[in-house]
Formats: structure tokens, C-alpha cells, sequence
């Protein structure tokens, strides 16, 4: 979570179509006043997804760590959809400690200080078809992307609440630099956390497609 981080994973789905998702961390954070938890800033994550070099969503994931045990929650998030003429329109959000119908929207845990095969846990703090869980299923894997070869992996499984075993996302986490690998995404191409003298620390292509996104 560290402002100005960039990496970037490319798809090219059974269709044909090549998917593309940045993700940045922004220099700006988000305030949360949270019963239980106290005062603190969380980090804005962007995601911009493409579809054939043509912007289809914008998401801002508001995330923060807990010191006391390393484990990563997210407090809420904001999604857009970008319509033919480049302008993002809010299609859903939801906020950590705001009410939801006829209770409060809680964090969510994106992952784990201690990773655990077989701990299953909650995504979001939502209770809506929207919601998913996380299974560990792997660690210690070794694996091999675009941007390289990382070992000491980890794999975790996403799956909606409501229909569980349809439509799962495999995410692979490597240490230092990150999401290398989701099955909804792509691999990792890009990433300015690798050192400079490394192939895929070149992001130099990243944000050439958000330039003319509009947000409302």
C-alpha cells in the first residue's frame, strides 16, 4: 500500500478479447471513524479495467493494514462503469460502518497476517449477492508470469456467497511484489515494485487509457 505503486496483469480470454487491469495506489487516503476500531486513513487502491484498449470499469478499494497482526481489510469501495462516451457512472458502493438496510456494513478481510491452508473468510462487509469469501488453498508455490518468476506463493480462492462453487477467482500473491496471477484478470506484465534492473519493472505504458475517463 504504498502511494504510487502500479502494476499491471493482462488476459486474453477465450473470446479473443485481451483484458487489462491497472492498479494504482493513490496519494490520497479516505477517513474512517469505525465504533470499535477508532479514527484512521485507509489507502484508495485504483483498479482500471480495459477490454480491447477500451476503458469498462474504475473501481477504488479503500484498504488498510492492522499493525497488530498484519492482516490486510478493506473498509469499502467505490465501482464505476464507463460508457461509450468515457464517462465513469457509479453502479455500486459500500463503506465500512454505514448502514445497509437494517444493519451496519462491517470491514472485510482481504488477506490474512498468518496464512492458514483451508481458512475461509469474508471478503466484504456485505451480506448481498455482491459478497464473496476467500479460501487459502496453497502456499510455498512457485510460479512463472510474464514479469517473472516468483516463488513462496500463496493462492487464494474467491467465491459469491449465494452460488458457492460457480464462477471462483483464483488470486496468486508472491511476496515483495504482490498479485501476480488472477484467472479474472490475467497475469502480471508490469510492476514498479520490482528492482529497475528487472524486465517487468517497466510501467511506462501504464495510465495511457485513462486519460480521457470522466467521473460522476
Amino acid at each position: 500500500l504504498v502511494p504510487g505503486h502500479k502494476h499491471i496483469l493482462e488476459l486474453a480470454d477465450i473470446s479473443g478479447e485481451k483484458i487489462r487491469m491497472e492498479t494504482m495506489v493513490l496519494d490520497q487516503t479516505e477517513p474512517f471513524d469505525i465504533d470499535g476500531i477508532g479514527k484512521f486513513e485507509a489507502a484508495i487502491v485504483q483498479d482500471d479495467e480495459y477490454v480491447d484498449e477500451e476503458p469498462v470499469f474504475r473501481v477504488h478499494r479503500w484498504v488498510a493494514i492492522d499493525k497488530s497482526t498484519n492482516s490486510v481489510h478493506i473498509f469499502g469501495e467505490v465501482r464505476w462503469e464507463i460508457n461509450d462516451q468515457g464517462r465513469a457512472i457509479v453502479e455500486d458502493t459500500w463503506r465500512a460502518g454505514e448502514a445497509e438496510e437494517n444493519r451496519v456494513a462491517r470491514p472485510g478481510l482481504l488477506m490474512p497476517g498468518i496464512f492458514t491452508i483451508g481458512a475461509r473468510f469474508l471478503v466484504g462487509g456485505r451480506d448481498d449477492k455482491s459478497s464473496g469469501g476467500f479460501e487459502a488453498v496453497e502456499a510455498g508455490i512457485e510460479v512463472a508470469v510474464p514479469a517473472g518468476t516468483f516463488g513462496n506463493c500463496v493462492r487464494l480462492r474467491e467465491q459469491g456467497l449465494l452460488e458457492v462453487n460457480k464462477d471462483f477467482i483464483d488470486r496468486i500473491w508472491c511476496p515483495q511484489v504482490g498479485l501476480v496471477s488472477a484467472t479474472s484478470s490475467g497475469q502480471l506484465i508490469a510492476s514498479n515494485a520490482l528492482p529497475s534492473t528487472h524486465p517487468g519493472s517497466d510501467v511506462s505504458s501504464f495510465g495511457k487509457y485513462a486519460a480521457g475517463t470522466q467521473v460522476r
